[in-house]
């Protein structure tokens, strides 16, 4: 991969999308950027998690990725929402940019992702979570890479990224 690129990470409530997101970031200081979709959608306080907001949300992420592209700056995109529909279009983006990119599907068994929720900043209800897993699963595709949060844990789940970034990049330090 080459400067910039784009690290896309997609899995339900409490997989560890933000922390990985963080790690990954950590490791290009004021290289890379990250867009949350979460705090996209937060733009609008109090916005329920419907299509429409959904929606409108990733529209506005995907405005923000060419700035950042065209500026030079590689992206971490995370909370694609589960979907590969809205994963998609920032693929696009980063071809149309051509700009290189990896798709991560992080993973964890539901009773981890249950366990885990409480401690997050902002828990969501647990049949928000309940849904939004069998959501994941009820969508789930074959593109992009998975990686199960629980077998490799978040800093196996960071370094597999990195190797994964770095095995195919000549620049990437």
């Amino acid at each position: 991969m080459r400067w910039p690129f784009v690290i896309i990470l997609s899995g339900p409530p409490a997989v560890g999308k933000n922390t990985v997101a963080r790690r990954v970031c950590e490791a290009f200081p004021l290289r890379i950027a990250a867009i949350d979709l979460d705090h996209v959608k937060r733009f609008i306080p109090h916005a329920p998690s419907t299509d429409f907001f959904l929606d409108l949300s990733s529209d506005l992420a995907q405005s923000m990725l060419p700035i950042y592209l065209k500026a030079g700056i590689s992206v971490v995109v995370h909370k694609p929402f589960c979907r590969f529909d809205y994963v998609r279009p920032f693929i696009d983006i980063c071809r149309e940019c051509s700009a290189d990119y990896r798709y991560f599907k992080l993973t964890a068994p539901l009773e981890d992702l249950l366990k885990r929720n409480p401690d997050r900043p902002i828990p969501s209800p647990e049949a928000d979570l309940r849904r939004i897993f069998d959501s994941h699963n009820t969508y789930a595709h074959p593109e992009g890479v998975t990686i199960d949060t629980r077998q490799h844990g978040i800093e196996g789940t960071v370094r597999r990224i990195l190797e994964c970034v770095q095995e195919t990049c000549d620049d990437v330090a």
